[in-house]
């Protein structure tokens, strides 16, 4: 049984930023999460995508770091790449569904 789609709760804009990306804040429980965690979610041409605000190496927050113009956001604590768009992605789509927004398969 699938356990998409995933309503991302507490779904606001985020401070302006530098950037044409649109950026919003949520909190959702992700895949294979035990708790709901804090989102960023990404709009890039058309596409949603959203990944923890925090860092997956040792939890530093991202939530003031830039989107670079490939589509990664880099942890400045270690330096490590998290891909949010393109092929090697480590983030999850979202849609708008009945003006609710989702993560939801890819």
């Amino acid at each position: 049984m699938s356990q998409y789609p995933i309503l991302i709760n507490d779904f606001r804009s985020a401070p302006k930023r530098d950037g044409a990306d649109k950026v919003w804040l949520g909190k959702a429980q992700l895949p294979g999460g035990q708790a709901p965690v804090d989102l960023m979610i990404f709009e890039r041409d058309g596409e949603m995508r959203t990944i923890s605000a925090y860092c997956p190496h040792q939890g530093f927050e991202l939530c003031d770091e830039p989107l670079d113009s490939d589509g990664v956001i880099w942890c400045p604590l270690h330096a490590l790449a998290i891909p949010v768009f393109g092929k090697r992605n480590r983030s999850y789509l979202v849609n708008e569904i009945d003006g609710k927004y989702y993560i939801v398969e890819d």
